[in-house]
């Protein structure tokens, strides 16, 4: 075997994977995949749970507290607890990535524009 036959085998053999090392099925390689607009649907809806478990966790993490007439001046204190706020938070950055992952899964289902 020649040095260039050997070369266009080996070309041949790296042309049929993509970036990432997987074989392309079918001449799709990720992009324009309608099924991933149903992945995006599933995120939303995640992200609209993680919102108002977020919310029910803050709520869940303030306290106010009267303490009546025993300090002058004092109407009111507000007390927060540290594992709900941190929940809290935590949902909502999770949310926040939801969004963002949503996003480019819908950009990936409609693939791209032709001209």
């Amino acid at each position: 075997m020649s040095e260039a036959a050997a070369r266009d085998s080996a070309g041949s053999a790296d042309d049929a994977r993509t970036a990432r090392g997987r074989r392309r099925t079918g001449g799709r390689v990720g992009v324009h995949r309608p099924r991933r607009a149903l992945v995006a649907i599933v995120e939303l809806l995640l992200v609209a749970l993680a919102i108002w478990a977020a919310v029910a966790a803050w709520s869940h993490g303030t306290e106010t507290i009267d303490p009546g007439s025993t300090i002058a001046g004092v109407d009111s204190f507000t007390r927060y607890h540290g594992g709900w706020i941190a929940t809290a938070v935590g949902l909502a950055t999770a949310a926040a990535v939801l969004v963002l992952d949503a996003a480019r899964q819908l950009v990936l289902a409609i693939g791209p524009r032709h001209r």
